[in-house]
């Protein structure tokens, strides 16, 4: 019983993890169509302190590169929770993040002054909208 058991185990890996490659496969071909579409025409002034240099995948992370002014980065330095709960707000009431998230990717937001200085990275997952 027990070889019998271990037979149908081993047997059943394989097809388990081809499921997940493919299931990860999916994931990425998805966030690369999204990436590609959101690309176009950057950059993208989104406001006077905000531009949108595009998006980029990585593995199943979906990255969106902001640069903001000089003011804007001192703001977010002083107040990185505010920019956290905003940014949280946005991407959890958006039904297509929803929708990548529930599938496994994660959403990231770089934010970099001119001169593509960091300032700070927000990440979110999906539990982060109680997915």
């Amino acid at each position: 019983m027990i070889r019998k058991s271990i037979l149908i185990a081993s047997l059943a890996i394989p097809f388990m993890v081809n499921a997940a490659s493919l299931k990860d496969y999916n994931l990425h071909q998805t966030l690369q169509t999204v990436a590609k579409k959101s690309s176009e025409g950057i950059p993208r002034k989104i406001n006077d302190d905000l531009i949108d240099r595009g998006y980029s995948v990585q593995d199943n992370t979906l990255i969106n590169r902001i640069e903001v002014s000089d003011k804007q980065a001192e703001e977010m330095r002083k107040f990185p929770g505010t920019v956290r709960n905003q940014l949280a707000e946005s991407v959890c009431k958006n039904q297509g993040y929803r929708d990548l998230l529930q599938r496994g990717a994660i959403l990231s937001y770089q934010f970099t002054e001119k001169g593509n200085k960091p300032i700070a990275e927000e990440l979110f997952f999906a539990s982060d909208c109680g997915l």
